[in-house]
């Protein structure tokens, strides 16, 4: 029944087949072909998300940037290294804040007030 295979796919071996059967669909040369077209779609409509993105990665890698241990919002460490380098422009590519994922998802989530205002 639905229920039944909804309690199934929440247990570890429900999510372990989900990952693999996921990881067997990114093999297929259909999923590469869409993925690709997708990415070169983004980084002709983003160009300076794309350039921003790539300098930050640079200065990481050679030294000019240091990615602190913890988040520079919440001041926790995150459980994982999932780190994520925050612009408030992209006129300024090298000036970013390091966030952990909670405090990043909530710097793009919209406020109440402003999703009231955009329905109208």
């Amino acid at each position: 029944t639905r229920q039944a295979n909804t309690l199934w796919k929440q247990t570890n071996r429900g999510k372990r087949s989900d990952r693999e059967r996921a990881r067997e669909y990114r093999k297929l040369p259909r999923y590469k072909a869409t993925g690709l077209r997708h990415a070169r779609k983004y980084q002709a409509k983003y160009p300076e998300k794309l350039l921003a993105r790539q300098m930050v990665q640079k200065a990481v890698k050679h030294g000019f940037l240091i990615r602190p241990a913890w988040c520079q919002k919440c001041h926790r460490k995150p459980e994982r290294s999932l780190h994520a380098h925050h612009h408030k422009g992209y006129h300024n590519p090298l000036i970013v804040r390091w966030l952990c994922v909670r405090c990043h998802n909530k710097c793009h989530q919209k406020p109440k007030a402003q999703e009231v205002a955009d329905e109208r």
